[in-house]
């Protein structure tokens, strides 16, 4: 079902809040297991930015699920954020490094990718760029409900 723009108030379906709420779950998921692999003695760099990289395209789905909008199997955040356009909320911030997130959805995952190149500081950037998007659209969806 469709959500209505009623002026400056959206007002959501049943059935979109609860879509967007499984979606959002799955993306809370996601940042749980990149917190924990973090965690020494496993640490692992490459699958915590994969986690990252799902929890930030889970929670524009989340939202687009929420608008009833369709939402894109595709990995791309800058696509997903694309498709967000129009919906009252400022993704803007995210567009900027959405290429870069996007890439651990493969990046690191394979062997033919150096695992050793990737640092600290860009596995600790991904952790809050996800953790700050899945934040604002559980905000979003909360204030739906």
């Amino acid at each position: 079902m469709k959500s209505l723009n009623m002026g400056f108030h959206c007002v959501h379906s049943d059935e979109d809040i609860a879509f967007a709420k499984q979606w959002i779950k799955f993306a809370q998921k996601d940042l749980l297991s990149a917190q924990k692999l973090l965690l020494p003695p496993d640490t692992q760099l490459e699958a915590c930015v994969y986690h990252c990289q799902q929890a930030a395209e889970k929670a524009v789905k989340a939202l687009l699920a929420l608008h009833g909008r369709d939402i894109p199997m595709k990995h791309d955040i800058g696509l997903l954020i694309s498709a967000a356009r129009g919906i009252d909320v400022d993704l803007q911030r995210f567009l900027a490094d959405a290429s870069t997130i996007t890439e651990y959805a493969v990046d690191y995952r394979y062997p033919m990718f150096d695992v050793e190149a990737l640092k600290l500081q860009e596995v600790e950037y991904a952790m809050k760029y996800a953790t700050d998007l899945v934040d604002l659209i559980q905000r979003t969806i909360s204030g739906a409900s």
